[in-house]
């Protein structure tokens, strides 16, 4: 009788010295911050905009305004998952796709408020690069290259996959054509480089 108290105890003592041992070590993984954990994910943030000019390399199409947006956008390194949203004036987007390589990034998804309610639903790609650190100046953003939510105008599996960050999809009009963003700072964060 003695001897099965015994082991039911050590039992319950090694159960005990697990749970302790996890717990520890759920602590040290949580108390790294969030940068610690989110290193490993593809991320484009950070918000500013640009003044009127021409998208370069050209491609025949000139902003005549200003523009303003925001970004906060995630996925796995590989580019799975991704969520986040994308505001650009009054329209505001929710991300479903993200591709990372080094700087470049796109981003894609459904508009989901816009000034001209016939194009909310509509997806939307746009193409950033992230030149440099902050105030660098070297930040691009292309144009919000946007239609209807029909798959024969999108490459396949758009918008829960992205076209290359770095060469878009020029079979779908997805090219890389940039304007400097004037004001603001984007950060691009390539998860698998980390």
């Amino acid at each position: 009788m003695l001897m099965r108290h015994r082991r039911t105890w050590g039992v319950v003592a090694l159960g005990l010295v697990l749970l302790v041992t996890l717990g520890v070590a759920s602590l040290a993984y949580s108390s790294g911050g969030p940068n610690a954990q989110l290193v490993r994910q593809g991320r484009v943030w950070g918000g500013g905009g640009t003044d009127p000019g021409c998208f370069v390399p050209g491609i025949d199409f000139c902003r005549t305004g200003s523009t303003n947006f925001a970004i906060d956008a995630h996925a796995t390194g590989n580019g799975h998952a991704a969520y986040g949203d994308h505001m650009s004036g009054s329209g505001h987007s929710q991300v479903t796709c993200l591709a990372v390589h080094g700087h470049n990034a796109v981003v894609g998804g459904v508009s989901l408020t816009s000034p001209d309610p016939s194009r909310v639903g509509w997806l939307f790609a746009i193409f950033y690069v992230d030149g440099g650190g902050p105030g660098s100046g070297l930040d691009l953003e292309s144009p919000r290259w946007s239609g209807p939510p029909d798959p024969s105008g999108w490459p396949a599996g758009f918008p829960y996959v992205c076209p290359s960050p770095d060469v878009g999809d020029p079979a779908f009009g997805l090219v890389r054509s940039f304007l400097p963003i004037s004001r603001g700072d984007i950060v691009v964060q390539d998860g698998l480089s980390n």
